[in-house]
Order: structure tokens, then sequence, then C-alpha cells
């Protein structure tokens, strides 16, 4: 092979490694958009109670026989407005649905079911998140950021079923339809810290973590998750992620005759499509 052939070789090399390594990296992008489906499996026990009734904590799976997991949309927004800091919006629902009957006698906002009633059950969670973000530490491979933000949580309960009531001395039972709701909005702040490595400038892995609780007034509640993730750009510009979650969410809101609670533990994957630039 003649000179020319070896000159024209090694800079085609050289270009080709400058394309993997001298381009910027997913560090370097001021926009970032996430949208994807995420699956999410949850045990969520809700209490919706009323005076002079018990409070009683209902099991949504193991007492109505509703959903232990739910399909979602996942969508997230992440920008860098300075070298060192950054603003990140996300969202994604978690819906549980059920039409079982109910496994014991419970009360839920001032009403009593009894066990074998025919219950409909919905239970949905939007969950928003608004944080913001400083890198502390970054070089070619490595990204360290802690940041506070709000995880918002609005939270609705609603059962509905046939019940069985009181009524005078010709008819002591009564069946009647009732349909009962118990709604929670619960903002709680948030610390956070997470770590990203390039393997290859184009491929990254990390994770993140984040707690915080908060008391104030009526209402008292805690949140706390972990997550790990790893991102593939299969351009410039696009690419494909994939990350595991778990989380733990305890909310309670009281008011003048009663209060409403929901503990809720999730875990699951989420895939993803990523443009950034």
């Amino acid at each position: 092979m003649d000179s020319v052939s070896w000159r024209f070789g090694l800079a085609w090399v050289a270009v080709v490694y400058c394309a993997e390594t001298c381009a910027g990296t997913m560090f370097d992008d001021t926009h970032r958009f996430h949208l994807g489906y995420a699956r999410q499996d949850a045990d969520a026990k809700v209490t919706s109670s009323v005076d002079p009734l018990p409070p009683i904590e209902i099991d949504l799976e193991d007492d109505l026989d509703a959903d232990n997991s739910s399909d979602s949309i996942l969508a997230a927004y992440h920008w860098r407005f300075a070298d060192k800091w950054s603003l990140g919006l996300t969202y994604q629902r978690l819906k549980l649905d059920g039409d079982g009957l109910a496994a014991r006698d419970f009360n839920f906002d001032g009403d009593v079911y009894r066990a074998g009633a025919q219950v409909d059950t919905e239970f949905t969670m939007d969950t928003y998140r608004l944080d913001v973000a400083y890198t502390i530490f970054r070089n070619d491979q490595w990204q360290v950021r802690v940041g506070a933000g709000v995880h918002t949580f609005v939270i609705d309960t609603s059962l509905a079923a046939q019940l069985s009531l009181e009524g005078g001395e010709e008819t002591p039972l009564v069946n009647e339809f009732r349909q009962d709701s118990a709604d929670v909005l619960a903002p709680l702040p948030n610390l956070r810290a997470g770590v990203t490595f390039l393997v290859t400038p184009r491929w990254s892995v990390g994770g993140s973590a984040g707690w915080l609780s908060l008391n104030i007034g009526d209402f008292s509640g805690s949140y706390t998750y972990a997550d790990v993730a790893t991102d593939y750009r299969i351009t410039e510009r696009f690419g494909i992620g994939a990350s595991y979650q778990i989380a733990k969410l305890d909310a309670k809101i009281d008011d003048s005759d009663g209060f409403d609670e929901v503990n809720i533990q999730l875990s699951g994957p989420s895939i993803y499509l990523v443009y950034g630039f």
C-alpha cells in the first residue's frame, strides 16, 4: 500500500475516532425531553375516617381485589439554564381499578361496607415533579449533582357499591347505591442527589435518590425514592433509555371530623425515547 493510502486510512480513523470522542456528550445538552412507558407495581393502602366510626386502613388489593400494577405514560423535560444549574419537570400517573367483593367489613368516608359487597374501585395518583439541581463535580466521564424540589401528588380514591342500610320496621334492611370518594393533595419537598457515568460519549449509566418529610398544619407526609437508569444515543440527538425505580409515599390530611390517609409503595421499570440538544 502506498504512502497516500496509508495517510488516507489514518485520516479516516482519526475522523471516526473524533466523531465519537470529540463531539459533545449528554452532559452538554441544554434541553432534553423524555417520553416513554412505565410499569409500576403498587402496594396501596387508604383510609378515609369520619367520626364517630373507627379508622380502618383498606388494602386495595387484599380487601377490594383491585389492581396491583399500572401502565402509564412517563414524560420529562430537563433544562440546563446555566453551566452548573438545571431545571427538571416530570409527570407520571398511577391508576388502579377493581371490581371485586369486599373481603371484610370496613368504613370509608362515613359509609359502612359489608364483607361480600360488590365494590367498584378507582384509585388514581398523578405525580408532578419540579426540581432544581446543581452540578458539584464534572469531568469527561463523571457528573455528580445535588438538588431540591417539590413532588406534588394528586390522589383520588373512589368506591361505589350497593350497600345494605338500616331501614324502618317493615323493611329493616334497604339496598342503596352509594359512591364515596376521598382526595389527597400532597405537595412534598424533596432533597436529592444523583451520579452519572459515561461509558462512552453516547452511553450513560447512573442513579439518583431523594427523601424529605413535611408536617405543616393539617398535612403530614414523607416521600422516599431511588432509581437507576441507562441511556444510549443512537444519533447525536435521538436516543433510548431504561430505568428502574422504587418509591414510598405516606400522606395524611386531618379535618374537623376525621382524616384521609394514603400509604403506597411503588416499584417498576420504564423505557423511553430521548431527544436532547
